[in-house]
């Protein structure tokens, strides 16, 4: 029984609810949509909600194939390996995405689509797949993952200089892709790789210190 229940546990559960929320929300009403987006007017009068949500709205069918498909590749293998760094990445990938774009593309007024936490997610895997054959000394696959981490970071570097994209081609009339949100999404998952080492140390070298402590106290007991 508790093989069964360690196998619906590693199942990715997460992604794939994320995945029918995602369709759930293509398929309302096109205001329901619009109240939902990131929409940087409303966002600086105060309906923060769009910071997240706008991640979930797509502006066509081409748009929404895309984006599920690197979500649900992607974040399952991530969640299927570490669900907790798949979750921290979402959401603390939402919202660097969309500050920053508050920040460093004002220009941008709407905003919509998972293209940015896709990207997070991806590098994701690339730098778990990087630590993974490093402990294992499997030097020409963690080589050739750092390859796809370096791809990782060219694409959207290419996407800049050409001002378009790789693989979403038509965002519908008048709208334009968001190169900066793919570069966020990598720092984004940088910053909680990097917050989820440095906690581990400083939990690790505490756990330690609390037991030289703990060890000093018994063998000068009294008691």
């Amino acid at each position: 029984m508790s093989k069964v229940e360690d196998s619906l546990k590693q199942l990715p559960w997460v992604t794939l609810l994320l995945g029918v929320v995602v369709l759930f929300i293509f398929n309302l009403a096109a205001s329901i949509q619009s109240f939902l987006q990131y929409d940087r007017n409303e966002i600086l009068v105060g309906n923060v909600w769009r910071l997240f949500t706008g991640h979930f709205v797509h502006w066509n069918a081409q748009h929404l194939i895309w984006d599920l498909l690197v979500l649900i590749s992607c974040g399952g293998l991530l969640e299927w390996v570490n669900r907790k760094l798949m979750v921290s990445i979402l959401c603390v990938g939402s919202l660097i995405i969309s500050f920053g774009l508050l920040i460093f593309q004002s220009d941008m007024l709407f905003y919509r689509g998972l293209s940015g936490i896709d990207m997070a997610l991806f590098a994701g895997i690339c730098l778990q797949a990087i630590s993974y054959c490093r402990l294992r000394s499997k030097s020409t696959l963690a080589f050739l993952w750092g390859l796809a981490l370096l791809g990782c970071v060219l694409k959207p570097a290419y996407e800049i200089v050409n001002g378009g994209t790789l693989f979403v081609s038509d965002f519908g009339s008048g709208v334009e892709p968001s190169a900066l949100s793919h570069i966020l999404g990598i720092i984004a998952c940088l910053a909680v790789v990097f917050a989820t080492f440095l906690w581990k140390r400083l939990w690790s070298l505490f756990d330690c210190n609390h037991k030289l402590l703990n060890h000093k106290i018994s063998e000068n007991s009294i008691f």
